[in-house]
């Protein structure tokens, strides 16, 4: 099941925008479409209850362009905050 974020009615939300203090957007937070165009990435939080009991809880971010698979992360909760650090920790590698 897909779940909304605290605080937010769509269940799709766009990634917080992450700057450097030189001002610079860090990349990881963005998509760029085959034209070149570029917009922050959006994800969105996922419910996973096995046998109606234990409950899991993921996140999926879309690719940083069209050809690159989504993110998929193991969450503790649905909170936007917490996951951008997981995130961005995750693709540093």
């Amino acid at each position: 099941m897909i779940i909304c974020p605290p605080g937010k009615s769509p269940p799709v939300f766009f990634l917080p925008v992450v700057v450097d203090e030189n001002g610079v957007i860090d990349p990881r937070v963005l998509f760029s479409d085959e034209a070149g165009h570029v917009r922050q990435r959006r994800g969105c939080f996922v419910e996973v209850t096995h046998m109606q009991q234990h409950s899991e809880y993921f996140v999926a971010i879309e690719g940083g362009t069209i050809i690159q698979l989504p993110v998929i992360l193991d969450v503790e909760k649905a909170e936007v905050k917490t996951m951008l650090k997981k995130m961005l920790r995750t693709l540093c590698g």
